[in-house]
């Protein structure tokens, strides 16, 4: 982890927001980060994350790369930024399948995500 950024959010911060563009994901090593979207108007809390945990992977994945939630810090926060570009190198030294299997798994979150936002509160 040594080539990646160390970053550093405060309370209420806002790491990336729904609907932006993403080209970066974050491994979070201190502090806690809330996983919302919005559905109809409302906030939907989708997860509170603490350490050690990766979060905004799917912008990495997606080939769309379109946030399809905020992210949010709830405390102070310290996490490691992984950039596409660094992400991409790595994946073309993995095998295929992981490759097509990780596409796959994004897809699914994708339409999930989408059928949140469709749904009736």
């Amino acid at each position: 982890m040594q080539n990646f950024l160390l970053k550093e959010f405060r309370e209420t911060s806002i790491i990336f927001k729904e609907g932006s563009l993403g080209d970066t994901a974050y491994i979070l090593k201190e502090g806690w980060v809330r996983i919302s979207t919005r559905a109809n108007g409302t906030k939907v809390v989708l997860a509170e994350l603490s350490p050690v945990t990766i979060f905004g992977e799917m912008a990495l994945l997606s080939r769309e790369q379109v946030r399809t939630a905020t992210a949010e810090a709830i405390s102070h926060v310290k996490v490691i930024e992984i950039d596409k570009t660094k992400f991409d190198e790595l994946m073309s030294q993995s095998p295929s399948i992981i490759v097509t299997i990780l596409h796959a798994i994004t897809q699914r979150l994708v339409d999930t995500t989408s059928r949140i936002h469709n749904k009736s509160y």
